[in-house]
């Protein structure tokens, strides 16, 4: 599959990152011995994060006194306009940024006729929210003061100054905005009678601020030569995000693919409960997570070109030409560019967050994103507080080659009851290809309760002394080794079912080997049995609510008819009088998004959709939401919950 090449090459050398254990490879991120986090950075999906004032860290970006906030507009993709928009070009609007403040032509200037009775204001947009504390702008500056570093005390500025002023601002959340998506300012300042070059407004406590309006008088002249901004504490949310990485660079052209280790993090200080930071990953097999659309000119979108070539990354951002095999060439205009949608023919979702005090332990904790795969992401969301913000010293992750191609499993049931002991089979069936795999002759399986094992089959053949381990949360099997295609592994056993969406997840190895424990993915291990699935449900004589099917798990509201809204389908059980019935939408701070129903329902099959709206009617932020759909019944409330994301 021909994609744009998005991945770490020349940066990733294995002998300095990927140290190998065996056939285990431990790659490093941070922490001194490892690459350095700003060089692992995919710029498109990282924001705000600061590198510099703990070497060898990554943290949210820190701002105060020292920090002009207003120097970085334009990196961070925010802006200025001074005036009426269609007129702010940015080449202009940087001279008020730029540190220049002594000569005419790196100044902003503002002239009327006086005949004109109208003002113009001056906006802007931080390009992220931010902790602010203070708001500074000044005219040229004519005489130089003694001490540079007790500016601007001593300083003459320019008397071409706004004589009126307001100073406005707002937080940059959707929730401050009106219904018709207008920014509402709040008035931080008015001066009317105001003499002075050098003007400073000040916060304490500092507030929390995206945009910015300055609005002078009705006068006829006025400049503005520079204007700064200064944060104080970290900002309130940061994102860093890796570029991909490649299992064949990090193994030195070891391998082509790679299972999946465990994943850890070191040197991470969270002292205050409001600030979380959250880490997960996504792995593929091809070197783009997205899929590039044109737009054919008849009203539609295609990933391709006329001669059937996908769109690379490459074609879709850099406008360059395309030969097709008659000789013509083409370009993707920038008005041919049509949407970016997620590959996920190719690439996993990203996980669910990992377990952040797992993470902490000298072993890390699993990987849950699925292999083998050639390519793997991490991200790192930071949620600080003013004055703690997390920091991340090092991260690592541990991969080795694969056992085998893939190894599907499935259970022979997936529902049970409540309550009950039920008799499982687990299979499991290895594919290897072409292969080269050194396959596995170990399984373990995670179960809720301490299980029982009662016998293993291999090709149908009872496996004798096969139990190696059992203990409170799963067991291993042994067995002769399988390292051909069609061997299906049976295991059966018996497990407590406490609660409903118990899932038994599993991983082959080969003892003796150096190898990562491979992780089963759940499929069709065994004909006829039909569940295809690792994870069981309890019987409906048992639950108020039950046949919960949320899809899609990822949600893409563009407005192109496909995954456009998310369905929350269930079954009411049991009730002898209606009862409340709640689905809602929440962000990851438990904070109400959509409430997509609430009111009194009955026993039967229900469905209600979310059109990735929030309660105002916006289009809610690309991320990870959490859903919620409640029974509350006289005797007993019941409920799932589950992460979705939506994605554009």
């Amino acid at each position: 599959m021909k994609k744009g090449l998005f991945y770490l090459a020349a940066v990733l050398t294995f002998f300095l990152t990927a140290e190998a254990y065996g056939k285990v490879y431990r790659y490093m991120l941070g922490g001194g011995s490892g690459d350095p986090w700003d060089e692992v950075a995919n710029p498109d999906e990282t924001n705000l994060v600061g590198y510099t004032r703990f070497p060898g860290s990554l943290e949210p970006l820190w701002t105060d006194s020292t920090f002009n906030l207003a120097k970085g507009v334009y990196e961070r993709g925010g802006k200025i306009i001074i005036g009426h928009e269609f007129g702010a070009r940015p080449e202009e609007m940087k001279k008020v940024i730029d540190g220049k403040a002594r000569a005419l032509e790196n100044i902003f200037e503002y002239i009327v006729d006086p005949r004109v009775h109208q003002r113009i204001d001056a906006k802007m947009d931080l390009g992220g929210q931010f902790m602010v504390a203070s708001i500074r702008f000044y005219t040229r500056i004519v005489k130089e003061g003694p001490d540079p570093s007790k500016f601007p005390e001593g300083y003459l500025f320019s008397s071409n100054y706004m004589q009126q002023y307001e100073i406005y601002i707002n937080d940059g959340s959707k929730e401050s905005r009106d219904a018709y998506g207008r920014i509402i300012w709040t008035l931080a300042e008015k001066n009317d009678e105001n003499r002075s070059g050098y003007v400073r407004v000040d916060f304490d406590p500092p507030r929390l601020v995206r945009h910015i309006r300055i609005l002078p008088g009705y006068q006829t002249k006025w400049e503005i030569a520079e204007w700064e901004v200064y944060g104080d504490g970290y900002v309130p949310d940061a994102l860093y995000t890796t570029k991909l990485l490649d299992v064949r660079e990090l193994s030195g052209g070891k391998l082509d693919e790679a299972s999946w280790g465990y994943i850890g993090w070191g040197g991470v200080n969270v002292t205050d409960p409001e600030a979380r930071l959250f880490i997960r990953t996504r792995t593929g097999d091809d070197d783009t997570p997205y899929v590039y659309w044109r737009k054919t000119g008849y009203g539609t979108e295609v990933p391709f070109w006329e001669d059937g070539e996908e769109i690379t990354e490459e074609e879709y951002y850099g406008r360059r030409y395309h030969i097709y095999p008659d000789g013509r060439k083409e370009k993707l205009e920038l008005r041919e560019r049509g949407k970016i949608t997620p590959d996920y023919e190719h690439w996993s979702p990203w996980s669910a967050f990992y377990p952040f005090e797992e993470g902490l332990k000298p072993g890390g904790t699993r990987i849950t994103s699925p292999g083998p795969r050639r390519y793997i992401q991490i991200q790192v969301h930071f949620l600080p507080s003013r004055l703690d913000g997390g920091r991340i010293d090092s991260l690592w992750f541990s991969f080795s080659e694969a056992v085998a191609q893939n190894v599907v499993a499935e259970l022979d049931t997936a529902e049970v009851g409540l309550g009950t002991t039920p008799k499982f089979t687990y299979a499991i069936r290895g594919e290897f290809g072409g292969g080269g795999f050194v396959g596995y002759d170990r399984l373990r399986v995670q179960t809720p309760f301490r299980p029982e094992i009662l016998e293993v089959r291999l090709g149908g053949q009872v496996v004798p002394d096969a139990v190696d381990t059992v203990y409170a949360g799963g067991f291993v099997v042994k067995f002769p080794k399988v390292d051909r295609d069609d061997r299906v592994l049976e295991v059966d056993f018996r497990c407590p079912v406490l609660r409903y969406g118990v899932e038994f997840p599993g991983w082959v190895w080969a003892s003796g080997e150096e190898v990562v424990e491979q992780r089963v993915n759940p499929g069709d291990a065994v004909a006829g049995w039909g569940s295809n699935t690792l994870t069981v449900r309890t019987s409906v004589e048992e639950l108020l609510l039950d046949e919960v099917e949320v899809t899609p798990s990822v949600a893409t509201p563009n407005g192109d008819g496909v995954a456009d809204v998310v369905r929350f389908e269930f079954t009411v059980l049991h009730l002898t009088t209606p009862a409340e019935v709640l689905v809602g939408v929440y962000d990851l701070k438990g904070g109400l998004v959509r409430e997509v129903y609430s009111g009194t329902l009955g026993s039967g099959q229900y469905r209600y959709g979310w059109d990735g709206r929030d309660e105002d009617g916006e289009l809610v932020p690309p991320g990870v939401y959490l859903y919620r759909i409640s029974v509350c019944a006289d005797a007993k409330t019941e409920e799932r919950t589950g992460a979705l994301t939506v994605v554009y």
